[in-house]
């Protein structure tokens, strides 16, 4: 059975609903921007790394939300000025819609700013709790 994602909310700006199909050229569409996305904060780390400088959470949202809305536009076939209109509409309504292409076309979650605030707070309070487990005999051991 063929998944549909409903893309509403560009009913306002291109004054039609969109219906986008799982076929092969969706689905690798949706694969390559992904893949774009996951790439460009790759990059922001080792850079950031390589640099000895700090990784900051709200650089990712800088880095997400242009990609979301370009490969946004590739999925819904709107030509570039058509995709920078997409600027203009609800940003969640075009991250949601990207994010569920993802998710039922190639099963990946897209990185969203809940999902990784989440993974950086497992990440401290994992540091916290095998801190907390170091007793001072182990630090005078180092």
């Amino acid at each position: 059975m063929a998944k549909v994602i409903k893309f509403d909310a560009g009913k306002a700006v291109f004054g039609k609903e969109f219906a986008i199909v799982d076929t092969f050229d969706n689905v690798q569409l949706v694969n390559k921007g992904v893949r774009r996305i996951l790439e460009a904060l790759e990059k922001y780390d080792t850079d950031q790394n390589n640099s000895q400088k700090p990784v900051y959470l709200y650089d990712y949202q800088d880095i997400i939300a242009p990609l979301v809305i370009d490969e946004a536009g590739k999925l819904l076939g709107l030509s570039k000025e058509e995709t920078k209109k997409l600027k203009g509409i609800s940003y969640s309504e075009v991250f949601n819609f990207y994010k569920s292409a993802a998710q039922d076309f190639v099963s990946i979650s897209l990185p969203s700013m809940e999902l990784l605030s989440g993974a950086l707070e497992a990440l401290n309070t994992a540091s916290d709790e095998e801190f907390a487990k170091q007793s001072p005999k182990d630090e005078e051991a180092k």
